[in-house]
């Protein structure tokens, strides 16, 4: 599988975040947000990335983040983590799901 971002997709993307108003691109994003937020907190893990993600929102001064931002920030960091070696961001994103595997 190749993880390599297509830069044409990637400008379509943007294309349409620009288009639309600044309006989110699902249109129940607070109750989405919700659902996945609580679903996350429910996880031991989980709930100790989605606290680290969520602070590097709030040092950028962003308290007002929806499930669109914290997709968007993973998917960076996973393109950090996968280009960068060795990474922090790699043994942040990897370690503590790699112990689930068992």
């Amino acid at each position: 599988m190749n993880d390599v971002q297509d830069p044409k997709k990637q400008v379509g993307y943007l294309q349409q975040c620009l288009s639309n108003d600044n309006k989110p691109l699902i249109s129940d994003i607070v109750e989405i947000t919700k659902a996945v937020r609580d679903a996350l907190a429910k996880c031991e893990k989980c709930s100790l990335l989605l606290k680290t993600v969520e602070e590097h929102f709030k040092q950028d001064g962003r308290d007002d983040t929806n499930v669109e931002d914290l997709l968007s920030r993973i998917r960076a960091l996973r393109v950090v983590a996968e280009t960068v070696a060795p990474s922090p961001v790699k043994l942040f994103l990897r370690e503590p799901l790699a112990a689930d595997r068992g």
